[in-house]
């Protein structure tokens, strides 16, 4: 499986390339708190839009009251705001000012209502890719007032929240491709921007060229228009099948066989995960599963995407594109005894996709992966993806994933050794096969038994930063936070309840 990781590049310009942008612009509002920031921030993004690096804005009217300073802390999050757009994209700082006026003074009366004026002076001297950047990092501080994202340091790290609707739409052109997207992260070295189709585009400031900010707001491909343009990609020998929140591309001819696979995973996932108090959130995007009937076809596919695939990886999500593609590991023969290995591909693969388009993961930041991958695996058993025919406890557990973990436990596995496990992703790399069961083993504990502490736990983990390193110590911090201090206890417990798993009926 593709996990999502940011990258920081750097670029330099000679003095010979350099342009000089001077500008004044002012906005005014006498509307509420939110309305003049909107309204303000506004006027500064659209100014920004012409390359220019200077701006006074005037937010009039303001109220502030003695009995709440909640709206004097905010205008001095405006203050913090402000300071660091200038310290990020002053890359030349000689003459740049940034100056707060506040009339009258803070302080003058429990109803008073105050103007204030925040004026960037000065010249900055920008090549074309920090002219760029520029752009993208004011519009990406404008979709942060309007999403509610107050706080001083927002610029390069908050991503928008995946179910929103993005005010914004940038079309460009990057390598040979010409792209509409909306920015999830913006900063000098590096732009993250998100498809129409729901892909994620990563890239340098300098990379891109021809921007230009679309009057329409962002919006998802309707699912008519992107069935079109996945029809379009892969020809002649494939059909494109439309379930309600899939659409799958397959072999001609085998609508029966993949398409009601893929959305019967996905109303099972709803299902499951409401019945527990967890309700996930609405897809945003269509989503795009890929069938390939042989593995040479899907191996060049998977080729284009920066991945290299045997023979027995049979499929794999991609947060990337946002895709499932697989192949038909019996060459399209449903009576194949191997026929079970496709299905349970596309429930594993399927999960995973469905996890994060409905805000149980995050395509943005980075997630745990026993808690990626466990959650995937406690799909495999029967009693998970189709509870209606297996409703028992038995037909819930992964019985595969639990022989591993009992047998791991009972011969390998160190005391004390869970808050090591949830750390890193070590695990994964030095004992994959060890590690599969231990997270099926683990995720499965908590949401059987923690349901509430495991939603708290799902919010936590979406909502980190864009592209931030998770730290082994927030790890643990995050992991406490929702299910208790007492890691020990907790370890406890959770092996008791994995022993006593194959008596319960």
């Amino acid at each position: 499986m593709m996990f999502f990781s940011a990258r920081s590049r750097s670029s330099s310009v000679s003095p010979s390339k350099r342009r000089t942008h001077p500008f004044t612009a002012t906005g005014n509002s006498s509307f509420g708190w939110l309305e003049a920031v909107s309204l303000g921030v506004s006027e500064f993004v659209s100014c920004a839009n012409t390359g220019a690096v200077s701006a006074s804005i005037t937010l009039s009217q303001i109220p502030t009251r003695s009995a709440s300073m909640k709206s004097v802390r905010k205008i001095f999050r405006i203050r913090a705001v402000f300071d660091e757009v200038v310290s990020i994209l002053c890359i030349v700082r000689q003459g740049i000012q940034l100056n707060l006026r506040i009339s009258p003074p803070l302080g003058e009366g429990s109803t008073q209502k105050h103007d204030l004026t925040l004026s960037v002076k000065g010249t900055m001297t920008l090549s074309e890719s920090e002219i760029f950047a520029m752009k993208m990092v004011h519009i990406n501080l404008a979709l942060s007032w309007v999403c509610g994202l107050v706080g001083g340091a927002i610029l390069a790290d908050s991503a928008v929240a995946q179910t929103s609707t993005y005010p914004v739409m940038i079309q460009l052109d990057l390598a040979d491709e010409t792209i509409q997207a909306t920015p999830v992260v913006a900063s000098q070295q590096e732009v993250i921007m998100l498809g129409r189709d729901g892909q994620l585009w990563d890239f340098a400031p300098n990379e891109a060229t021809n921007f230009t900010r679309l009057a329409q707001p962002f919006a998802p491909f309707p699912q008519s228009e992107l069935r079109g343009k996945l029809l379009s990609e892969f020809g002649r020998g494939f059909e494109v099948s439309g379930t309600g929140n899939y659409l799958v591309v397959h072999p001609a001819g085998a609508k029966e066989r993949w398409a009601n696979q893929f959305e019967q995973l996905f109303r099972s996932f709803q299902q499951y995960f409401t019945a527990r108090g967890i309700r996930p959130e609405r897809n945003e995007f269509p989503l795009v599963a890929i069938v390939f009937p042989d593995f040479a076809t899907y191996q060049k596919y998977a080729a284009s995407e920066g991945m290299r695939v045997s023979k027995g990886v049979v499929g794999y999500y991609s947060p990337q594109t946002n895709r499932v593609a697989l192949y038909d590991i019996t060459g399209g023969n449903p009576n194949h005894p191997l026929w079970g290995e496709n299905l349970a591909t596309v429930i594993h693969e399927a999960t995973h996709q469905t996890a994060f388009n409905t805000g149980l993961h995050s395509r943005y930041s980075r997630q745990p992966k026993w808690f990626v991958e466990g959650l995937a695996t406690m799909f495999e058993a029967p009693g998970v993806w189709d509870s209606r025919n297996n409703p028992q406890f038995h037909d819930r557990l992964n019985k595969n994933r639990l022989s591993e973990f009992l047998e791991y436990a009972k011969t390998q596995r160190k005391p004390r050794s869970l808050e090591q496990f949830i750390a890193t992703d070590d695990a994964y790399r030095s004992r994959p096969s060890t590690a599969y069961g231990e997270g099926w083993a683990l995720v499965f504990y908590l949401i059987e038994t923690r349901p509430r502490e495991f939603a708290e736990y799902i919010r936590t983990v979406n909502h980190r930063p864009a592209g931030e390193d998770y730290t082994p110590q927030q790890r643990v911090a995050d992991f406490r936070n929702a299910f208790g201090d007492d890691l020990n206890l907790l370890e406890s417990h959770f092996l008791r309840f994995m022993q006593d798993a194959p008596r319960k009926r």
